[in-house]
This record gives C-alpha cells, structure tokens and sequence, in this order.
C-alpha cells in the first residue's frame, strides 16, 4: 500500500492516547521516551521532536535543524498569529512535518483528519492530514535537543535517481503549500523558503553531477524543472542561482566537489 497506507494502518492498530512512529533507521535518544511521557501529560496534540543525524554507522554527527525558536515553544497554529510566528520560523521542511519520525502526536487528533486519497502515493499524506487539521486547532510544542538518532545517507527513496528523489520533497511540498494555503499565502512563501535551505546550489550542483552520470532519459530536464520551480518567487538571488545552475557544466563539477574538500583540509571553508 505504500508509505501512506503504511503509518496510516500503523496509527489505525495504535491503542494508545499518543502514537510515535519509527522507521528501521531511526534509534531513540537515550532518556527521551521518559521525556515524552512527562511531556504528553500536559495533552497538547503533536510533539515537535528535535533529533541528531548520524553517518551510516549510527555515529552522531549534527543536530539537525528544525525551528529557530526556544525549546518549550508552544503554538496554536489554528491561531493566524500564532501561526504567522511558527511559520516564519521554520528552518527546514521538518518544522511543517515531514519526519514523521519526530513527531509524537495525540491519536484522537490524528484520527479526527481521515485520509484523504489525494496524497496518498505522495509519500506526504501524514502532512496533508496535520495541515487538514489546523483550521480547527492543532497545539504544538516544540521540543529541541535530541529525542532521536536518523541515519543518514541511507534512502529507500532513491530508486528511479536522485532527480526524481528531490521531485518527491520539491513537488510534493509545493503541492501542499497550494492546496491547503493557496500560492500566495505567506504560508507557502515559508514553505518554499525552506525548501530552499534544503536544496541550496551545491547541493543542486551536485545532484545535477549525479543526474547528468547516471544517463536517466529525461532526468536532466526533469531536474531543471524542479530548480525552475524551487526558484519561482523570482528574488533577485533565486534568478542569480538559476543562472548559475544552468551555466554550469556537468562535467566539471565533480573535479570542482574534488577540489573544494581537498582545499577544505587546508582552508577555513564552509
């Protein structure tokens, strides 16, 4: 049934007041699931849980980035100020919840959204379902420091190439942003700015390497779509970015990746 049918049935055979779903890939934080059970008592409906990213071998390596608001925080997003300040603060997608991993929510509000077949298929109809919530109130708080450990570099995504795996965050969340907060709501505009924190242009350089080696018919065209569309609010910097990704040649890029980590070793750069 796919991934949406997958925690949708998941949540289903839950018998607890509060569901905290775990993929194979994710470890809980040392102390967390006490955490979380003092938590909980105060009834808020969904936990924003911050978590650390680790290399394949489970080694902590980064907190990964989420809110820029204090630990504790706690909004009302069916509030339009309140959703104003969540929504401004969000760092990457995760804050509008796309890891399902880190978010520990109260089954009743979750059951009160059923599932709608729109974004089944999507890999995002967990989202759907807690954006479909928020015009009647959806409390969440939000904890930061470590609740999890998420392997990285480990994507059961990838399958059809990288291009096609970026489409699924790109896409998918543009497609959200749309149908629940209309294109030009500031909703969306947080959105789409996340989502570029997210693919920033190395990162699109080097997928744009990866796409031009591995000869995926289609596949380079497809990626220029989704840079086209992840710079679609037209800011200066987004035509600057834009051009730069389409100059640049393919073939010259994993040298360049070569050479910045060299020089990396020498030099104080990023």
């Amino acid at each position: 049934g796919g991934i949406d049918r997958d925690m949708a049935k998941s949540v289903e055979l839950a018998r607890g007041e509060y569901v905290w779903l775990f993929s194979a890939d994710d470890w809980i934080a040392e102390g967390a699931l006490k955490r979380v059970l003092d938590e909980i008592l105060l009834g808020l409906d969904l936990y924003l849980c911050g978590f650390t990213l680790c290399d394949f071998e489970m080694n902590p390596q980064k907190p990964h980035p989420i809110l820029d608001a204090p630990d504790g925080s706690v909004y009302d997003l069916g509030d339009p100020r309140d959703r104003r300040g969540f929504f401004e603060r969000g760092l990457t997608t995760t804050a509008f919840f796309s890891f399902m991993s880190s978010l520990v929510i109260r089954k009743e509000k979750w059951d009160s959204a059923k599932m709608d077949d729109t974004f089944v298929g999507s890999c995002w109809d967990h989202v759907a379902r807690m954006f479909r919530l928020i015009p009647g109130g959806l409390r969440v708080k939000y904890l930061s420091g470590t609740y999890l450990l998420k392997r990285d570099d480990n994507d059961s995504f990838s399958e059809r190439g990288i291009a096609r795996r970026v489409g699924i965050a790109i896409e998918g969340y543009h497609r959200l942003a749309n149908t629940f907060f209309g294109t030009q709501s500031a909703e969306a505009l947080h959105i789409r700015r996340v989502l570029k924190n997210e693919y920033p242009l190395l990162n699109l350089l080097y997928i744009k390497s990866r796409t031009s080696e591995a000869h995926i018919p289609g596949d380079m065209e497809y990626l220029d779509g989704l840079v086209a569309k992840l710079y679609i609010d037209g800011q200066p910097a987004d035509h600057l970015r834009r051009l730069l990704f389409r100059l640049a040649p393919p073939f010259a890029l994993r040298p360049a990746e070569k050479a910045y980590k060299f020089a990396r070793k020498f030099l104080p750069l990023p």
